[in-house]
């Protein structure tokens, strides 16, 4: 009697579509992607929902989460049972990186250091960016109204999986963001580092003639690159002098004027950096890490940078300013004081 209820319930169920058909299973899907006839990225589409979650002492925030849809069901057998994407999240469409290309025989862990995610490393640990951060990144934080382009996300996605130069838009956009917002505290310090990343990664692969590092590259002799440092290190000893008791920084106010027209800014800031250097407690580190990056200047500041130097002035900066956290960099200043 049990089991016959139970087949009746079941029957029930699937009338009202409620119950799967055989070889069908509910899976979180983030994104569809849209192909043209000829079987080209047409569209990167985001299937995500925006749910309200609390945020503690009363407060909200919004977060997106994957759409439930009806699918061929997955195995945890690849390559015996058809499958209608890998299993495994660090895979795409179940292809591995194999030296500069795909291939879907290679069933190593090799994907996870694939040419997109290194060229996005911008420290020595490792942080794995996907690309609903990049697409966040793109808009200002405090705006609620501006969208991405999906058609411009497909054309992200196309050069990260044939290998592409990556689209013109990401560079303006990514440095657009960098100026607009270098007084923002909306900004996270992982949206900096994702930002800065995509700079870095767009003039890597885009211009083969250049290589900026992985990490803070003191061998770096590119006038744009050694303006960024310079300007996270006025803006560490401003920090030091006023214990950090500052509400606004040189970088509120100059950021985006610094980078883009470094003779009109640097030679105020660098006089003002004397009386800073009056008031922290040991002013030799500074002094002499100032004094390296000017001799590299030749003594004169760039009139202007155009747009991938300002993306380059964007990378000093962020590598230089992080390098004041790391053990290495900590210990120098220690010996240096």
């Amino acid at each position: 009697m049990l089991i016959k209820a139970l087949c009746d319930y079941y029957d029930l169920l699937s009338k009202d579509n409620k119950v799967l058909p055989d070889g069908y299973s509910n899976v979180k899907i983030h994104y569809l992607i849209s192909l043209t006839k000829d079987g080209k990225i047409d569209e990167l589409i985001d299937c995500q929902n925006t749910e309200t979650i609390p945020a503690g002492k009363g407060k909200t925030k919004e977060r997106k989460v994957p759409k439930e849809m009806i699918m061929p069901q997955r195995t945890e057998k690849p390559g015996i049972e058809a499958n209608i994407i890998e299993h495994r999240p660090v895979y795409i469409f179940g292809l591995n990186m194999d030296g500069e290309g795909f291939s879907p025989d290679d069933r190593t862990n090799k994907a996870r250091k694939a040419r997109f995610q290194k060229e996005m490393q911008v420290t020595k640990e490792f942080h794995s960016v996907p690309l609903w951060q990049i697409k966040n990144e793109m808009v200002s934080p405090r705006s609620k109204n501006d969208k991405v382009d999906p058609s411009l996300m497909a054309k992200l996605f196309e050069a990260i999986i044939y290998g592409k130069p990556y689209p013109g838009f990401l560079l303006s956009t990514m440095v657009q963001r960098m100026k607009t917002d270098s007084g923002s505290d909306a900004v996270t310090p992982t949206g900096a580092r994702i930002r800065t990343g995509v700079i870095k990664a767009w003039i890597n692969r885009n211009d083969p003639k250049e290589e900026l590092s992985v990490g803070l590259d003191r061998g770096n002799r590119s006038q744009a690159y050694l303006c960024g440092r310079l300007f996270a290190v006025l803006e560490k000893l401003q920090q030091e002098a006023s214990n950090n008791s500052l509400n606004r920084t040189i970088k509120d106010a100059y950021f985006a004027s610094a980078s883009s027209k470094p003779a009109l800014v640097f030679p105020k800031l660098v006089r003002l950096a004397q009386n800073h250097l009056n008031k922290v407690k040991y002013p030799v580190f500074y002094n002499k890490l100032m004094g390296e990056i000017i001799d590299g200047l030749n003594g004169e500041f760039p009139e202007t940078l155009f747009l991938k130097e300002q993306g380059k002035f964007i990378v000093g900066y962020y590598q230089q300013y992080q390098s004041f956290f790391e053990k290495s960099e900590k210990t120098e200043e220690t010996e240096e004081k």
